[in-house]
């Protein structure tokens, strides 16, 4: 019979289900109350009841298993809990270190990466130097232009010292409006406006201020552009926005999308009502497609608002006069 049950829970041990409870009970550090409801195969895989203070363990029972649980869906979540309860610096290094070596991997997988993420959360950003290093010796812009990777590098971004990212800052600058207007590069830009040096802000809003347009010519840029109004001065977003009124064509495009059309409407506020003329003019010639749009009904009535203000507060002052 003890054969047979161990042939049986061989052959379902493959399922996911049954993964996920042995991963579970390998990272026990003393026998739970609910193991005497399991088959005796698991039961036997707790650890002794000598092993309960956990002394005879390592942390969380992971030593030698943290690349291969990081890449599993349940897996990750332990690694992720080990990293955030550690009770000493020690133990967060001894797992970060069996991710060397698996770095860009890691920053491409669906589970990894955020074990990775939380591995730049907890550790000591000084320790981290080989996370940068396995990242620039393969390719920042790969990693940067990744729905995962990008994350990896904002968390570096708000981590790690000017001095360790430098490396990666700099390939950034080299390519704001290449990775501005990427879906995922976009948002390393934006966050590098809030963590980078005040030179890194600057460049970025140089390049913003002088490229305004093209910027706004594709969704993503057009949410760069947003994320950098911001630290503009008001006569710097006022020229920024007067230049596309010499673009109708644009306009129009802007407000089909959700980045657009937020853009749009937080810089009507900077615009005169004769300039609201112009843009209400060149929105109408492409009225029907944007108001099908609910973004460009957003436009339509931002505009409609501002237009009624403006007529009331002139209708008050010719009745005062």
């Amino acid at each position: 019979r003890n054969d047979a049950s161990a042939a049986y829970f061989g052959a379902i041990s493959r399922a996911y289900p049954v993964q996920a409870l042995l991963v579970r009970v390998g990272l026990c550090t003393q026998r739970e109350s609910w193991a005497e409801y399991l088959p005796q195969p698991l039961r036997t895989a707790f650890p002794a009841a000598s092993d309960a203070d956990g002394s005879d363990v390592g942390p969380l029972r992971l030593s030698g298993r943290v690349w291969a649980l990081s890449q599993q869906a349940q897996g990750c979540r332990w690694v992720q809990w080990a990293f955030q309860h550690a009770a000493t610096d020690d133990e967060r290094m001894a797992l970060a270190m069996e991710l060397r070596g698996h770095v860009l991997e890691a920053s491409r997988c669906p589970h990894a990466n955020h074990v990775l993420q939380r591995c730049i959360e907890t550790v000591d950003p000084q320790a981290l130097n080989f996370v940068m290093e396995e990242i620039t010796a393969a390719s920042v812009a790969q990693v940067v232009k990744h729905k995962y990777g990008c994350r990896v590098v904002q968390r570096l971004l708000e981590r790690c010292s000017p001095c360790q990212v430098r490396p990666i800052v700099l390939l950034i600058l080299d390519d704001i409006g290449g990775f501005s207007r990427h879906p995922y590069g976009t948002y390393v830009v934006q966050n590098l406006l809030f963590h980078g040096t005040d030179e890194d802000r600057g460049r970025i809003l140089q390049f913003v201020a002088g490229s305004f347009s093209s910027l706004c010519a594709v969704p993503h840029g057009c949410a760069a552009a947003a994320a950098a109004m911001a630290m503009l001065s008001s006569s710097e977003r006022h020229g920024c926005f007067e230049r596309l009124l010499s673009e109708p064509g644009l306009l129009r495009v802007m407000a089909l999308s959700k980045p657009g059309a937020a853009l749009l409407v937080r810089g009507f506020g900077e615009l005169f009502p004769p300039e609201r003329q112009r843009v209400a003019a060149a929105v109408a010639e492409g009225a029907q497609a944007i108001a099908a749009s609910p973004h460009g009904r957003s436009v339509i009535e931002t505009l409609q608002r501002l237009e009624g203000s403006s007529s009331g507060h002139s209708g008050t002052r010719e009745a005062e006069a």
